[in-house]
């Protein structure tokens, strides 16, 4: 099966001014249509955040999640937030039972969608840029995707980062620089097909 967790905070999310919980919650359904057309014999784990309810978990049910996995990260910024979300559940029983039968385990940010221009076919997927708006190198950490035998040093990397999340920019500066996704597998500048409401600007963005 090939993996694919979403972080997601649907309530009470920080620096989210232009989109209410409804519309969180419906972008998310578009979210997981889309990686359901797009990547084959998917395993889609939800990583919840935000506060939850019964009618935030059955509308995940309906949308076709497999699994709903909660994880607090009240108080957290939007990169620490979602290191946490995604080590917290790499760290549970639950990924602990499936890991090994994954033949690839992808990320995709809650609310963003997988376009016609996306692709599955390579091993490892992510967009990185040498030169971002900083003036250093940052990767699009909405959505990656390595093979499955890389799983167990996609782990620790990222248990690391989770500790160290705080120096960096920002999740996508820490992503470059730890190298979390090789950069030596990928091509450079190529955007992957994704795309989404950037929340705090209220505008659509591809990556």
């Amino acid at each position: 099966m090939n993996l694919v967790v979403i972080p997601s905070v649907i309530e009470n999310a920080i620096l989210s001014p232009h989109l209410t919980a409804e519309e969180r919650l419906e972008q998310t359904r578009i979210t997981i249509e889309s990686v359901k057309k797009k990547i084959r014999n998917s395993y889609i784990v939800i990583i919840e955040g935000g506060k939850m309810t019964d009618d935030i978990t059955n509308s995940f049910q309906k949308f076709g999640a497999d699994e709903i996995f909660y994880a607090n990260v009240s108080g957290l910024g939007k990169s620490a937030g979602e290191m946490e979300l995604l080590c917290s559940y790499m760290s549970s029983e639950f990924f602990s039972q499936i890991k090994d039968k994954c033949n690839s385990i992808s990320k995709i940010s809650g609310r963003y969608y997988l376009t016609d221009e996306f692709s599955f076919d390579e091993d490892y997927i992510i967009y990185c840029t040498d030169i971002s708006w900083s003036g250093r190198g940052a990767c699009s950490t909405r959505y990656w995707k390595t093979p499955g035998a890389y799983i167990p040093t996609l782990v620790s990397k990222l248990l690391f980062l989770r500790e160290h999340i705080n120096t960096y920019v920002d999740i996508e500066h820490a992503f470059y620089a730890q190298d979390i996704i090789p950069q030596d597998k990928i091509i450079k500048e190529k955007l992957v097909g994704v795309t989404g409401i950037v929340s705090p600007f209220g505008k659509l963005e591809n990556g």
